[in-house]
């Protein structure tokens, strides 16, 4: 099992399928997986939130983010990171152009 497996699940949509993969990735957010890190390789629990000390997680916020998947590549107007892993995105539009819909910002 590879050290990148959060990652590798949020990939896996395209041979998955999304729930799947929303579904694997809850179970890394909820601390449900365990990898090989301990002594002689003995699975131990992968934290990637501190749900019971939150001021133990790195909370970052940022504007115009940019994810790249090969070739792929989508920017967002801003982006709530927890400890890195992007929990909330959201698209930014002007109010004064009508001829820019919520739907435009979606489909973005």
């Amino acid at each position: 099992m590879s050290h990148l497996q959060p990652a590798c699940c949020i990939l896996s949509v395209q041979a998955d399928g999304l729930v799947r993969a929303n579904e694997n990735f809850m179970s890394w957010l909820r601390g449900e997986k365990t990898m090989p890190f301990g002594a002689n390789g003995e699975h131990v629990t992968v934290r990637l939130l501190d749900i019971t000390e939150l001021g133990n997680n790195r909370l970052t916020v940022c504007n115009q983010w940019t994810f790249q998947a090969g070739a792929v590549a989508k920017r967002f107007d801003v982006v709530f990171l927890v400890n890195g892993l992007p929990l909330v995105i959201g698209e930014a539009k002007t109010p004064t152009r009508s001829a820019v819909t919520w739907f435009d910002g979606a489909f973005q």
